[in-house]
């Protein structure tokens, strides 16, 4: 007999194969550099050993047992009905019999494969199919113990949670709200240094909208609010639908869609919608800027035009107002917290000093506010004189300023920005988009300086943190940023503020649009909130606090 070696697909593992032949009668003869003689000594030599040592290799790691393609079924976040298989392989030489099979926690689980007294030959494989459906408790705990002749038990542990997918879908005659949260530890100093650290990777992530129900629609939602209110559901990411672009036929993997700046991940689940009881649920495998792969073929043909959407698991806040406008009609806020943390890329696109710079232009159809605190010392008895101590020195300054945008570019690289600066731990120069002086002379291109109308900066302020950079911004869109390395006045019109490079262009004060002061701030919050009108228009605010930097 002769053993080969050959890779076994079946078990993705390396076997043997069994072919008839004729033994070697005695050792290959090698020589003294340890070859063999001759090419049918080399091969008696290959089939010996092999013989020699298969048996002893394989015999108590393949054979003389059952083997189970797996030992534990996770299903994770079950998001639709799902059919998994597993394999049993008999690896005894001998028969054996499936004596007893005990299912345990298996609502909303169906099991098919041999039953009790099943005889499995030798080597004999079989399989078991799992028929797992979204119908059960919210927490899968199940099992599966198959017993065999003086082959003992093997229990197949299943574990996971039902998703349900929200489909009621938002009234967008009101924002939708979209809440990411970091979580940050601040360490202020005296004289206004700060020192920051993160405490999430990623932040948490809600969602809030309201949704307007009639009829049969307005049935259904009221008894899931009540029967599965606590339950884990599936939320359309509702901000990232996109419609498919070529029909999604039956058994396909591809989705045709623009998929760019949306937040289609691998690994992580989707949704077609057609209607509230016309959907499929489907996970992604890899997401390209044009079109969306899958992990398992379509079960149903889509048309162009269906509505794509990233999906999370999130379960309801507490409580739930439900307003009837008749008894066929009602409308409810909900709001949705994310079970998982909300992974995103970040990026700067311009940066200064090695921070970022906040260039996005806030909408001024609401004023930016802005406000000067100081840490003072305040000493006080009430009967006699107040003293006080500014102990940094300088004021702290917060502005909230409000940015829309209109295009899925600029959400994208806004959300970016967001994930580089993680909450109120990353720093960043925040311009105050204002004229704060204004060039009164012509700047040569290799000027590293720059004349302005007389505002008192030298005397008022200095050469200070917070008012020593500053922001050009051209006509004609060009940005420059400087910093101011010393000031003086030069009459009671004009100050001359030095620069700390030249701008390598000639600039006439005409062709200037702004000249801002830029300070070095954070966020003030933890939470940023992004109000959708639409899949791409999205407003935005947040309150920035400035601190005292050795940039």
């Amino acid at each position: 007999m002769l053993y080969a070696p050959l890779w076994n697909y079946t078990l993705g593992l390396p076997g043997l194969i069994y072919t008839p032949g004729t033994p070697a009668a005695s050792p290959a003869r090698l020589t003294s550099s340890g070859r063999a003689a001759n090419k049918t000594e080399a091969y008696t030599s290959v089939a010996n050993l092999l013989s020699a040592t298969a048996q002893k290799m394989f015999g108590g790691d393949w054979y003389d047992r059952f083997h189970f393609e797996f030992l534990e079924l996770s299903l994770g976040n079950l998001l639709g009905d799902q059919v998994r298989t597993m394999w049993v392989w008999n690896a005894y030489r001998s028969a054996k019999n499936l004596t007893a099979r005990v299912e345990t926690g298996m609502d909303g689980i169906t099991v098919t494969g041999p039953s009790p007294v099943t005889a499995w030959s030798p080597l004999e494989q079989r399989s078991y199919s799992f028929t797992i459906s979204l119908s059960g408790p919210p927490t899968i705990a199940g099992s599966l113990a198959l017993t065999f002749t003086t082959a003992g038990t093997t229990t197949i542990p299943i574990s996971g949670s039902r998703v349900v997918p929200w489909l009621w879908m938002p009234d967008w005659g009101q924002p939708v709200l979209e809440r990411v949260e970091w979580l940050t530890d601040v360490l202020p100093a005296r004289k206004g240094q700060e020192q920051r650290r993160a405490l999430r990777l990623n932040p948490r992530k809600s969602a809030e909208f309201a949704v307007v129900t009639m009829d049969d629609d307005r049935r259904r939602m009221e008894l899931a609010l009540f029967g599965w209110g606590a339950r884990t559901w599936g939320l359309p990411l509702w901000w990232d639908g996109t419609d498919l672009q070529a029909v999604a036929v039956a058994g396909s993997s591809t989705l045709t869609l623009a998929a760019d700046t949306r937040d289609f991940a691998a690994g992580k689940p989707a949704v077609l919608v057609a209607s509230t009881t016309s959907y499929e649920t489907v996970e992604v495998a890899s997401a390209l800027a044009g079109s969306v792969t899958l992990s398992r073929p379509l079960l149903s043909q889509w048309p162009i035009g269906t509505r794509v959407y990233p999906m999370r698991p999130a379960v309801i806040d507490q409580q739930v107002g439900i307003d009837r406008f008749t008894g066929n009609a009602s409308s409810q806020r909900m709001r949705f917290l994310m079970t998982e943390p909300a992974a995103y890329a970040s990026a700067t696109a311009t940066t200064y000093l090695s921070y970022p710079v906040l260039d996005q232009q806030p909408n001024w159809a609401s004023a930016p506010s802005l406000e000067y605190s100081r840490q003072l010392d305040v000493i006080d008895a009430l009967v006699g004189i107040r003293l006080q101590d500014d102990e940094s020195g300088l004021p702290v300054a917060r502005q909230r300023l409000r940015w829309t945008f209109s295009s899925r570019q600029q959400i994208d690289a806004w959300r970016k920005l967001l994930y580089a600066l993680r909450g109120r731990q990353g720093p960043f120069w925040v311009p105050t988009y204002t004229a704060d002086v204004k060039c009164v002379a012509t700047i040569d291109t290799t000027a590293a300086a720059i004349d302005i109308g007389n505002v008192k900066y030298t005397e008022l302020v200095g050469v200070v943190s917070g008012r020593r950079d500053i922001r050009i911004k051209l006509l004609n869109g060009a940005v420059y940023f400087r910093r101011i390395t010393s000031a003086a006045a030069l009459s009671s019109t004009v100050e001359r503020l030095t620069i700390s490079s030249a701008l390598g262009v000639t600039v006439q004060p005409a062709d200037i649009d702004l000249i801002s002061f830029m300070t070095l701030c954070r966020m003030d919050a933890d939470a940023q909130e992004f109000s959708w009108w639409s899949g791409e228009v999205m407003e935005t605010q947040s309150m920035l606090k400035s601190f005292r930097d050795d940039v």
